[in-house]
């Protein structure tokens, strides 16, 4: 089960849930994907876990933003793979992005966790254009199951359009931009990561680790 209260999704099976997103790369420190160069589209992520107690396979699940299709939509469609009960996967943009280790895509998983990543699931969305890639100012992540439920959204900033899902199943979160954001296991709320671990380790983003603790904790 999971360590804080949230809406039951629409299927009863479980699902996997939206933990942590890179909206807004830092201007400093913001190499999230760890190929030696920053990049304002290219290290954009968006981390799942399971915190059911049985694996999920992915094929199907989706990833989208607010943009239509072939109007700069974000669009990524996990193929067939068994993520494990607390297992974790992080998603990237990929933009101009360059791959050590085992990274997979949306026709093949990656054939191992990735051990830069916490022992998380790594994948690229390919993306080929400048042109897509999460807005800073008003933007949504909308998860989406393989059957075209909407499950989970995580909205910010202001946007003309409502998602596509009931209100119960969206998060509202303000704008950061010098950090991921990621939930507080206390309470589920997306918050600043920096707001995340211990006095002396407030990190920027933490792709494919999973809880943090609370700043403070010991």
């Amino acid at each position: 089960m999971l360590p804080w209260a949230l809406p039951a999704p629409p299927d009863p099976y479980p699902h996997p849930i939206i933990s942590e997103v890179l909206f807004a790369v830092p201007t400093e420190s913001g190499d999230a994907n760890r190929d030696g160069r920053r990049h304002a589209t290219g290290d954009e992520f968006v981390e799942l876990v399971n915190w059911s107690g049985a694996p999920i396979n992915l094929k199907g699940y989706t990833l989208t933003d607010r943009n239509a299709p072939d109007m700069g939509q974000f669009k990524f469609v996990f193929p067939s793979f068994d993520l494990p009960p607390g297992g974790v996967v992080v998603v990237f943009n990929g933009l101009e992005q360059k791959w050590s280790g085992p990274v997979g895509d949306d026709e093949r998983a990656p054939t191992s966790p990735h051990p830069d990543f916490g022992d998380a699931w790594v994948f690229t969305a390919r993306n080929d254009s400048d042109h897509v890639g999460f807005g800073n100012s008003g933007d949504w992540v909308l998860l989406t199951s393989p059957t075209g439920e909407a499950l989970s959204c995580l909205l910010w900033g202001d946007v003309p359009e409502k998602p596509p899902i009931e209100a119960r199943l969206v998060n509202k979160v303000d704008i950061t931009r010098g950090c991921s954001v990621q939930r507080d296991t206390e309470t589920g709320e997306f918050i600043a990561h920096i707001r995340l671990g211990s006095k002396d380790n407030r990190a920027q983003m933490s792709p494919g680790v999973f809880p943090w603790p609370r700043v403070g904790a010991d």
